[in-house]
């Protein structure tokens, strides 16, 4: 019988949580997403240009968010709602009117929703940006906006 209620003791004793498996987002400031992945939202006043927010993901290993898909599009949209804001730069560029919007490493971007890119067609807008509303525009890469990095996440 003492044997019996040892063996259910060590059975019924707390256990160690284990350590997490999988994605980490090890940069200071940076938030886990199921669908976003490691991302970082930055909204401060007055913003960074298209190129300097490409520059400021880098320096943390990341890039500008590329947008994949009609789901991680509605998350991006939840989480400016959240956040309270209303534009941010995400990946995507073009060198023209009649060029495609291109991610990065210059391949057509994955996602720019179900309706057309407003704005694609002044020659000036060459970089995305997306909407809390759920669109996907052009805009200047010279104007100062907020922006969301990426980050490569590290798995153990």
């Amino acid at each position: 019988m003492a044997t019996l209620m040892t063996a259910l003791l060590v059975l019924n004793a707390p256990r160690q949580p284990q350590k997490a498996e999988g994605p980490l987002c090890t940069t200071p400031g940076c938030t886990y997403d199921p669908l976003l992945g490691c991302y970082q939202l930055f909204k401060s006043p007055g913003g960074l240009s298209h190129p300097d927010a490409n520059q400021y993901c880098a320096k943390d290993g990341g890039r500008l968010l590329l947008v994949n898909s009609k789901v991680e599009a509605k998350a991006l949209g939840a989480l400016l709602g959240k956040e309270g804001v209303q534009l941010v730069l995400i990946q995507g560029s073009s060198t023209s009117v009649s060029s495609p919007c291109v991610s990065d490493d210059g391949n057509p971007l994955p996602y720019t929703g179900t309706e057309e890119v407003r704005y694609q067609l002044l020659a000036a807008y060459t970089v995305m940006l997306y909407n809390a509303n759920g669109r996907f525009q052009a805009f200047l890469s010279s104007f100062k906006m907020p922006f969301v990095c990426e980050i490569v996440i590290k798995y153990d």
